[in-house]
């Protein structure tokens, strides 16, 4: 049981109530990064006790020496080495140096390119420019130089506070007035509190329609500590499998249209106040106001349908860690969209084939994707791309057929634009319910040239019909890869328990550049997609544990 989140091709940042400054772990940091998505971090301001801690930090950071801020260039250089991307900002109590502090942002957006790092700062719009607290709901309002201050970026993400509605537009447009676009001003949803509705009467509660009309950006804020998609995913059951397939459904829900298929979006609805699955069929999503983008550009692309947990751990089908566990590092480039499902004409059929993610069985990790039921067609477009496939390469697909032989599938590629299509029939399993590999030259499926997009076609299926895609990969056959073997420099154990250990691994494949110690080597450095971590107890069998793949 964990918070998979996987629909990162609908967001431009994901951070954590719950990760305070400035420290982002790892594992989230890596299926941020891999998806293209900044991450962030948090500092509150409260009105409380922690009032205090916050402006210890605000005094730290606005300290000079010689005219200048002393720790800019250490924030932006700490940043950088840990993966940190974005600061959050959540001021609900009076600081004193606001001024300075505005400043101080200012000058670590100016140096951040030099440095070689990106800063970039999620603020939420409830102070003064003096460091008093404005819960009020409109830009600028007396905050406009948390936005930008002296023609200099402060902030980047101004995420007004939830009473919105009503006063938007001119919001947006204000901003434009400090030199700023209108869509660095975000709508802000309390998923807490008001779940996907504005409820503001301001706005006779037309906040989503008020959306399609005015030039803004969008943001949830819901929970403290839990992501309230995933908290309200018990719907379906208290056990860990139902969370996790109500908390799949709910997020292609939100994110691909009630009815979870971008092809088939409902109308813009502002009236959806209630996160049940029945509700949620009316809701819009929020495909409706942005396109699914991707970083599916480079070879070799492998994804096994990995959502980041499971009940077992397998590698190649068999199980070699039978325990439930989570590590969303573990997570595979998963389907641009959830889902695009349409006939050959371009409509949604009415017997579309069922798509969802299952933990029952997986070729690699712990889940993969199923596609049941009866169909007369459905093409399904999976993946997004911009890839560069030569003659000579390699384009595989493990799956496996649940009742039968007959895979009833083809493998859809559009080269060139996502109009032209080419397909080839996959062919039928050696056995059913096992694991069967399917392996073409990338030119005998007419999959050479720039693919825009690859997806699969089902058809003629029964009732009973299901099939499991637990690998696709297209691998670059032409060029010679040569890792750098990793060396282990520390090993250390934690804590033991009469059947578990916790351990601590430090390993590297080469020194750090002694002049740019703030620089990190990247796997693609070392010419490495990922590292595994293998354990083998004393006179035990040789484990895959579910521990870090980092990339």
């Amino acid at each position: 049981d964990g918070d998979n989140f996987s629909l990162w091709s609908y967001i431009d940042s994901h951070g954590g109530w719950a990760i305070n400054w400035v420290r982002v772990p790892g594992g989230f940091s890596d299926v941020c990064h891999k998806n293209g998505v900044p991450n962030g971090c948090l500092l509150f301001f409260d009105s409380g006790a922690g009032a205090a801690s916050a402006q210890r930090i605000i005094n730290m950071l606005n300290e000079k020496e010689n005219g200048n801020f002393k720790n800019a260039e250490k924030l932006i250089k700490f940043m950088k080495y840990y993966g940190v991307d974005g600061l959050g900002i959540n001021p609900e109590s009076y600081i004193s140096g606001a001024s300075d502090f505005q400043d101080f942002l200012a000058e670590c957006h100016r140096i951040a390119p030099e440095l070689g790092w990106h800063f970039t700062v999620y603020w939420y719009g409830t102070m003064s420019n003096s460091g008093g607290v404005n819960l009020g709901s409109t830009f600028p309002n007396g905050k406009e130089n948390w936005l930008s201050k002296n023609g200099q970026n402060v902030t980047d993400m101004y995420m007004i506070n939830y009473n919105w509605g009503g006063y938007l537009s001119g919001s947006a447009n204000a901003a434009t007035q400090y030199g700023r676009s209108t869509y660095d001003i975000y709508a802000g949803f309390d998923i807490q509190g008001r779940w996907i509705h504005d409820q503001n009467t301001a706005s006779g509660n037309h906040g989503w329609t008020e959306l399609t009309t005015t030039p803004a950006s969008i943001v949830f804020w819901g929970a403290h500590q839990t992501n309230q998609v995933y908290g309200n995913s018990g719907e379906l059951g208290s056990n860990d499998k139902a969370v996790q397939k109500t908390y799949q459904i709910k997020l292609e829900q939100v994110f691909c249209g009630g009815l979870r298929n971008v092809k088939n979006l409902p109308p813009v609805n502002d009236n959806v106040n209630t996160s049940s699955i029945n509700a949620m069929k009316k809701f819009h999503g929020i495909a409706k106001y942005l396109p699914a983008r991707s970083t599916l550009q480079e070879l070799p692309f492998v994804t096994r349908f990995g959502l980041g947990n499971g009940e077992a751990f397998r590698s190649e089908g068999k199980t070699t860690f039978n325990q439930k566990w989570y590590n969303i590092s573990t997570q595979d480039m998963l389907p641009t969209w959830r889902w695009w499902i349409t006939d050959d004409n371009g409509n949604v059929p009415e017997d579309a084939i069922e798509c969802e993610f299952t933990f029952d069985d997986s070729w690699f990790a712990g889940s993969c994707l199923a596609m049941r039921g009866a169909t007369q067609k459905s093409n399904v477009r999976l993946f997004k791309t911009n890839f560069d496939v030569k003659k000579g390469d390699i384009v595989s697909l493990r799956y496996k057929v649940k009742n039968g032989t007959d895979p009833h599938l083809k493998l859809c590629s559009f080269v060139g634009s996502e109009n032209t299509m080419h397909s080839a029939v996959i062919p039928a399993a050696a056995k059913s319910g096992e694991w069967t590999e399917f392996k073409s030259n990338a030119n005998k499926l007419q999959m050479n040239g720039k693919v825009a997009c690859i997806g699969v076609t089902v058809e003629n299926t029964s009732a009973d019909y299901e099939i499991l895609l637990g690998e696709f990969s297209i691998v670059n056959n032409n060029k010679q890869w040569n890792p750098v073997a990793p060396q282990i420099t520390l090993t250390r154990i934690l804590d033991r328990k009469y059947n578990n250990i916790d351990y601590k691994i430090i390993f590297k494949s080469r020194d750090q550049a002694p002049n740019d110690p703030a620089t990190p080597i990247y796997n693609e450095d070392v010419d490495t997609w990922y590292f595994e971590i293998w354990s083998q107890p004393e006179g035990g069998e040789l484990l895959r544990p579910p521990g870090p793949l980092m990339w």
